[in-house]
């Protein structure tokens, strides 16, 4: 194999890397966008919580 080729190789080689890497940081930016969702929903569900737990906490003593 001639120095050329050789070269040629190693860079279709270094493509597929650079491929790989590009797909999996597409993964990661996925998973981020989907934690970061997760996140703002359960801080949504906590202060719904929250507000439950204000207003039955005003009518138990406000019944009383």
């Amino acid at each position: 194999m001639s120095e050329v080729e050789q070269l040629k190789a190693q860079v279709e080689k270094l493509e597929q890397k650079v491929d790989d890497i590009n797909t999996s940081i597409k993964d990661l930016a996925e998973a981020w966008r989907t934690a970061q969702t997760l996140v703002a929903f359960m801080k949504w569900l906590a202060g719904i919580g929250a507000a439950l737990l204000v207003l039955k906490t005003a009518w138990d003593n406000w019944v009383r």
